[in-house]
């Protein structure tokens, strides 16, 4: 698992997120991630983590 910092939003504040792209293949640049302080899930592009 892949920890990387990304705009959660239902917090509306940056927090760590895992990074789960070998479950949910979507692409290159593209991974499922889920916030680890709320539990939320969702698409993000790789390239806005921050």
């Amino acid at each position: 698992m892949e920890k990387q910092r990304f705009l959660c939003r239902v917090e509306k504040e940056i927090t760590d997120h895992s990074v789960l792209k070998n479950e949910v293949p979507l692409g290159m640049e593209v991974a499922l991630v889920q916030c680890l302080r709320c539990g939320v899930m969702g698409i993000k592009k790789l390239a806005d983590a921050k």
